[in-house]
């Protein structure tokens, strides 16, 4: 998506830009936190901006019943949209603030949390996703990223922002969710990003676009 950005802002040969992924730091193993039915921790990853959609999620939530936590982490990029944030915020839910984490950090935003909540508006790649997975934690998703698979191998959904019954359904669900189907979903969620990786070329693409 962005080499298209370039081309059509500078008019660059296609041939000239070359792509290459960061190369990832893989954990060999995740520890997945107890989950009782009817009980759940939602986390919130990302800048808060409108792209990243919280107070959508915060919409979201609203429907749910049950014993619902969100963690919400991430710098305020916009103050008022921020503010707007923490009005919305729905009675039936706890919300923390937890603010921005360095990048060598990212993993303790997972530590407590069952599932990642972000129902983004778009995203490129979308790290954060990557990094709730190699945790082990399943992604509750828009259909605004390039993860669509992860639905099909049981270690999240991908559902599109209109579709509020089938949000409140996948929502619920989770809250709903059993410690034995969680943890089986963690465990997932774990082996799935790290066979993910094992299909990539990490090394030989950068080292492609390094000598040209």
């Amino acid at each position: 998506m962005e080499k298209g950005e370039i081309i059509d802002a500078i008019g660059a040969n296609p041939d000239s830009i070359k792509l290459a992924w960061d190369i990832p730091t893989l954990r060999e193993e995740t520890i997945a936190p107890l989950k009782y039915p009817g009980t759940v921790r939602f986390v919130f990853v990302s800048r808060i901006s409108p792209k990243k959609n919280l107070d959508g999620a915060l919409r979201m939530l609203a429907n749910c019943a049950g014993d619902i936590t969100l963690e919400i982490y991430g710098p305020e990029d916009d103050a008022g949209y921020a503010a707007k944030c923490r009005l919305a915020v729905p009675p039936n839910i706890k919300v923390e603030w937890r603010g921005a984490l360095p990048y060598e950090r990212i993993s303790e935003a997972f530590d407590t949390a069952h599932f990642l909540l972000f129902p983004t508006h778009g995203e490129n790649f979308g790290h954060v996703i990557f990094e709730a997975l190699a945790c082990g934690r399943p992604v509750l998703l828009s259909d605004q990223t390039p993860w669509q698979e992860v639905e099909d191998y049981g270690v999240g959904w991908c559902t599109p922002l209109s579709d509020t019954e089938r949000w409140t359904a996948i929502l619920q669900k989770c809250v709903d969710m059993k410690t034995l189907d969680f943890g089986l979903a963690a465990e997932c969620s774990h082996f799935f990003l790290n066979q993910w990786c094992k299909k990539q070329k990490f090394k030989e693409d950068c080292m492609a676009m390094l000598v040209g």
